[in-house]
Order: structure tokens, then C-alpha cells, then sequence
């Protein structure tokens, strides 16, 4: 997963969170709707002005929004890492093991 990504997911938790829609949110933070649907699907990343202007309309600190985006994003590289396939042969759990 993509910081991008991340903090597409993060954007679009926080705003449900707050019960504001895509416009309304747009309007507190002073850009266009179409602007936030486009980062919240990942279309489009995010300009650092433009999350300072997204954290605003939710209402954090801009360092805040950043800092949630990379903690999805180490949470997503963690259990990708945690998903790792043993190479065949490797298995502790082979026919020779059973005998």
C-alpha cells in the first residue's frame, strides 16, 4: 500500500467519522468536491497544501492526518509481511518430520 493510498483510506474513514459527505467536507476545507472523490478512490495524491487544507476541514493538525496515513501504511506492510509462503521444502511440517 501506497502513503497515497493510505491516506486516501484515512481521508475517507475520518470524514464518515464526522457524518460529512465528499461536499461537505470540500466546502470546510476550500477545495472542490471533486477534488476530495478523486484522492478518496486514488486518482489523485494529494498535495501537501491540499492535506493541510483536508486536515483543516476535519478539523486536526495537518501532522496529525500525515501520521494516521503511515501507520495504515506500516499496518498494511505488516501483515503483507506476515503472509509470506514458506518456500517448498522449507516447512517445518514435511513427510520426513511425520516419520
Amino acid at each position: 500500500m501506497t502513503l497515497s493510498e493510505a491516506f486516501a483510506q484515512v481521508l475517507r474513514e475520518r470524514r464518515v467519522a464526522l457524518g460529512l459527505t465528499p461536499a461537505a467536507l470540500a466546502d470546510r476545507a476550500a477545495v472542490p468536491v471533486g477534488t476530495v472523490e478523486a484522492i478518496e478512490c486514488g486518482a489523485l495524491s494529494p498535495t501537501i497544501l491540499m492535506v493541510d487544507r483536508l486536515a483543516a476541514g476535519l478539523a486536526m493538525p495537518t501532522h496529525e492526518l500525515i501520521s494516521l496515513a503511515e501507520h495504515v501504511q506500516d499496518q498494511a506492510a505488516a501483515a503483507l509481511k506476515s503472509r509470506t509462503v514458506e518456500p517448498p521444502g522449507q516447512a517445518s511440517d514435511t513427510k520426513q518430520d511425520r516419520r
